[in-house]
């Protein structure tokens, strides 16, 4: 899986490039620190999560593709693929079948990263700054 940089890992140097006439920036990070930390990981859940579901996505891309290559090349001279797959119905039932698991694995993947998300926010918004 490639790994890249999770834009969110270090807000509070975001929030320091920050110029607004009048306010002290560095005074402000400072007194709101758990909640930058407590966003930052809840990005970094939604962020690995997204991360994951890429990876999911491209798996079942590649699956179906080889799966259709090998039934293609299963496929006699004269281009007749039911003869090489005798229950061309079954051989699509099952193919969805296997696509709405991939699927559903997908979202419960999603699921988990969204749960963990909130709990992090659900943990700020808990605890007075």
């Amino acid at each position: 899986m490639v790994v890249t940089s999770n834009p969110f890992t270090d807000l509070a140097k975001l929030f320091a490039r920050i110029n607004i006439p009048g306010v002290d920036m560095a005074s402000v990070i400072a007194a709101q620190h758990s909640d930058i930390d407590a966003l930052a990981t809840a990005s970094k859940h939604a962020h690995d999560g997204m991360q994951i579901l890429v990876h999911k996505q491209m798996e079942f891309l590649i699956t179906t593709m080889r799966e259709i290559q090998t039934t293609m090349q299963k496929t006699d001279p004269a281009g007749k693929p039911e003869e090489a797959a005798p229950q061309p119905c079954e051989f699509v039932a099952q193919t969805l079948h296997k696509a709405f698991e991939r699927m559903r694995e997908l979202t419960d993947i999603a699921q988990i990263s969204q749960t963990e998300a909130l709990v992090a926010i659900s943990a700020l918004v808990a605890t007075p700054g």
